[in-house]
């Protein structure tokens, strides 16, 4: 039923924000490491996926040597994507220059 899942969206969303919370930490990166002048933000449903983009244009960075590297930050985040079963990769920003995270966490519809 479409009420059935309005209700299962809404407890996924729900899901992503308690357990992931990938926004702040993205954001809390990049004005702490990325050195950007821009950055953009987007949570959009793609097929049967929810798709959470954090892209920016500042000095990037290599992802496995980040992993290597103290702090619990990128590892922290990829944890609790896969406790939600949200896929998680990181690349080069389609902008000069910059990283794009990207998180996506397969739609529930029963």
């Amino acid at each position: 039923s479409t009420l059935g899942d309005i209700h299962n969206i809404r407890r996924q969303l729900l899901l992503l924000r308690r357990n992931l919370w990938p926004q702040r930490e993205a954001v809390n990166n990049l004005l702490r490491y990325a050195n950007c002048s821009h950055y953009e933000i987007e949570l959009r449903r793609l097929d049967k996926d929810w798709v959470l983009t954090v892209e920016d244009n500042g000095v990037g960075f290599d992802y496995a040597e980040a992993l290597n590297k103290p702090g619990h930050g990128l590892r922290n985040l990829q944890q609790r994507a896969q406790a939600i079963g949200a896929a998680i990769d990181w690349e080069a920003s389609r902008f000069s220059s910059g990283t794009r995270l990207r998180i996506v966490l397969p739609v529930e519809v029963n």
